[in-house]
């Protein structure tokens, strides 16, 4: 059996804690890891020897979140945009021509 510690990183990237284990090789470990997974990434590191990463699901999502919601304030703002320009042409219209 090899040593080998998780990682978890904070959103900026930063190590908050750390858990040992054992495990027969790289893979073993990898699955170890991903159980450890609660919302942060996670390094797995065998001595000084990276040996992976695993992103964390809730990061993924959240990314997700604020993407759809930034193309919905988008959209809507191109909507506005459209309805103002449509308002404008209707008041044109109703105004009597010389």
């Amino acid at each position: 059996m090899k040593e080998y510690r998780a990682f978890f990183l904070s959103q900026d990237g930063h190590v908050f804690k750390a858990e040992g284990f054992e495990a027969s090789g790289d893979g073993e470990a990898t699955q170890k890891a991903q159980r450890l997974v609660d919302g942060h990434d996670v390094e797995v590191w065998q001595l000084a020897r990276k040996v992976g990463s695993i992103k964390s699901m809730a990061k993924e999502w959240q990314s997700e979140k604020e993407d759809k919601s930034e193309r919905t304030e988008q959209a809507r703002r191109v909507a506005e945009e459209y309805a103002n320009g449509q308002r404008e042409i209707i008041n044109r219209l109703r105004k009597p021509q010389p």
